[in-house]
């Protein structure tokens, strides 16, 4: 190895200390281990390494990290980007080894750096792998890794290209199995709070564990998020959405900067280690206002006892923080440990989203049901993977049995208001009953006000009944309680988009494309905002650079010929050349081809096609028809009766 001066030659790998890190990949390794790092992160900790010795001022940073992209919170994300570096290299702010704060100028990197002359197997094979390989808390991307075009996979994430609903249809059951941190599914509960009874609850949020030991990442996240269930139980706490907290810091200006954002009173951090088949679990309870400590809790006990444990922790919490001022402690439930850890097995196979994920996770919540008859979560996570099934066309799930198993969660926990959601989300896509959907969904966010999935879902429908200024306040409270979750800006975009509000769809697209630069799927929503702005031929360039993303080489030859298409003869000439491949294997294939077609056939102005199209999707009761009352595709279609009719059609059986 030779050492590195005051200037990089942009090497490969470099090393400092005992950690190597691969500029290209975004890879961080310490003494050969893989350590998690997130995108934005590794691309800050590259910036640092390619200079060392040098101060790179805030600015510096930004026009690296997102260059070319108007980001305003910029300031917030470049602190959480240096705390957790800190954290994941062990170092100290206050006597750094690696990262030096500079005072009022910025940040340098104060530790020796080698290159690797000669790479190792593994660094080698870890170059080729793209930067979006790096797990990111800020591109908390669900999409498949990149450049997996399977459809089913396309159609979870997407863009607003169609006003709402094969996007609603989409987005409902895609939101049911939403990666949280590193893995997770949004199953966040609370019960409704005493009427005529006016206080204040604890703001509480739960970053995810550290964790030790083979085989304890999942189990970890699996207990985190069914802990927010607990102490989301009791009336006191407000438990917001965990996707904030991927990867949060710890260190004192980090943790105010979240807790102004997030308006935490308190941060619960953990330490989660399994051993011989024993997991010990160490919590911190931290005052976000002062980051005192409020109080250390340990626990023990096998897999099988963590649903004992989640019940010591609800207890102490209440305790420690003294709720018992303004109410009761909630009553554990009755759970039987075996059906518990089956349970969280399943949970865990359901976050990776795969058919055969699926499958196994039904087989689970199917066992932790068997085992416990009244175990209300596990009905609510059987019912979320048969939607999901369902959405995929699989022979494992259908709609009606989905909306059974939901009914039967709420016959024994009324309060589940995940449940709610999946009834809400059938009555809005699948049987096309809004003033029901609204029902449950509204039940839901009363349920779970701190849920953003909650608030994005009845935005949606919101949009899709035309009350766009209701749907935004929604997506506003949705990005109250979670800031850096794509779903809220795609909700946002696709209202926008809807109500030809211009100004607001490009706003949120570029904040989107900011959070997530390497995610495909933010450049298609990109697109599509460009498009429906009228800004043709930037839309078929950010439809490319999607295509390039994706590692999509049929669709980026696609969109190069479109833009020649579009020079020639305009928007007409392009919708022609997408029609024509729209039966080709490209990625970013929608759901409903027959929607796009009806789209594309629009936009080259051939209104029987797009008409026959959609009646076609009307009689055969397709979830996506109902995109044509608010789809900006067929704003030019107004005034023509045949659309009227149908539109008429889907309207009436929504009531």
């Amino acid at each position: 190895m030779s050492t590195i001066g005051s200037q990089l030659r942009d090497p490969r790998v470099v090393s400092f200390s005992a950690f190597t890190f691969n500029l290209e990949s975004g890879e961080l390794m310490l003494r050969g281990r893989k350590l998690v790092l997130q995108e934005q992160h590794a691309r800050v900790l590259a910036a640092l390494l390619q200079q060392p010795g040098r101060v790179l001022s805030r600015e510096d940073l930004r026009d690296i990290v997102w260059p070319g992209v108007v980001f305003v919170d910029y300031q917030h994300a470049i602190n959480k980007a240096i705390s957790q570096l800190r954290k994941v290299l062990n170092d100290d702010s206050r006597m750094p080894r690696f990262i030096e704060t500079i005072p009022k100028r910025g940040y340098r990197f104060c530790n020796e750096i080698y290159v690797a002359e000669v790479a190792s197997p593994e660094e080698a094979t870890a170059s080729k792998q793209p930067m979006e390989a790096a797990v990111s808390a800020v591109d908390p991307s669900p999409a498949a890794a990149p450049g997996e075009t399977e459809p089913h996979r396309a159609a979870l994430w997407p863009g607003p290209r169609t006003a709402f609903v094969s996007w609603v249809a989409a987005i409902a059951t895609l939101l049911l199995a939403t990666t949280v941190g590193s893995g997770g599914i949004l199953w966040l509960r609370d019960t409704l709070k005493p009427k005529g009874v006016a206080v204040a609850p604890v703001s509480i949020g739960i970053p995810p564990f550290d964790v030790e030991g083979e085989g304890a990442e999942p189990l970890a996240e699996n207990f985190r998020l069914d802990l927010t269930d607990a102490l989301a139980q009791i009336p006191a706490v407000r438990i917001h959405a965990a996707h904030a907290f991927t990867g949060a810091p710890r260190d004192e200006e980090s943790v105010r900067a979240m807790a102004r954002a997030q308006k935490l009173d308190v941060m619960i951090f953990g330490t989660f280690q399994l051993k011989d088949h024993i997991c010990s679990l160490d919590l911190e309870l931290v005052r976000t206002s002062d980051t005192s400590h409020l109080a250390l809790l340990h626990y023990t006990g096998t897999a099988q006892q963590l649903r004992s444990v989640r019940d010591n922790i609800q207890r102490d919490v209440f305790t420690k923080l003294k709720l018992s001022r303004i109410s009761t402690p909630p009553t554990p439930d009755s759970t039987l440990p075996q059906a518990y850890a089956v349970y969280l097995e399943g949970r865990q196979h359901l976050t990776e989203r795969t058919d055969d994920a699926l499958r196994k996770a039904s087989k689970e919540f199917r066992t932790a049901i068997s085992l416990d008859p009244k175990f209300a979560d596990a009905y609510a996570g059987l019912a979320s993977v048969t939607m999901l099934q369902a959405d995929r066309d699989l022979p494992e799930g259908t709609y009606p049995e989905a909306k059974q198993l939901a009914v039967r969660a709420l016959e024994i926990d009324a309060s589940q208001a995940q449940a709610h959601a999946v009834l809400g989300c059938i009555a809005m896509s699948h049987e096309w009953k809004r003033a029901n959907a609204e029902k449950e969904l509204t039940t839901a966010v009363q349920l779970d006000p701190g849920e953003a999935v909650y608030h994005v879902w009845l935005a949606a429908l919101l949009g899709l009944e035309g009350r766009f200024e209701e749907g935004f306040r929604q997506v506003d409270l949705a990005r109250e309680d979670d800031p850096y979750w794509p779903p809220v800006y795609q909700t946002e975009i696709a209202i926008a988009a809807s109500s030809a509000q211009t100004a607001r769809m490009l706003s949120a697209a570029q904040r989107l494309i900011a959070l997530t630069p390497s995610w495909p799927n933010a450049h298609d929503q990109m697109a599509w905002a460009y498009w429906y702005s009228h800004r043709y031929p930037e839309a078929i360039s950010e439809w490319r650079q999607m295509a390039v993303l994706a590692h999509d080489k049929l669709r980026e030859e696609v969109e190069k010929r479109g833009l020649a298409e579009f020079e020639k003869g305009g928007v007409a000439a392009y919708a022609q050349l997408r029609l024509r491949n729209l039966g080709g294997n490209t990625g970013f294939a929608y759901r409903s081809k027959s929607l796009q077609e009806a789209e594309w056939a629009a936009y080259a102005s051939d209104a029987e096609h797009a008409i026959a199209e959609l009646a076609a999707m009307v009689d055969g009761h397709d979830p996506s028809a109902v995109d044509a009352v608010v789809d900006p595709a067929f704003f030019g279609l107004r005034d023509n009766p045949r659309y009227q009719a149908l539109v008429a059609r889907i309207s009436a059986s929504g009531v």
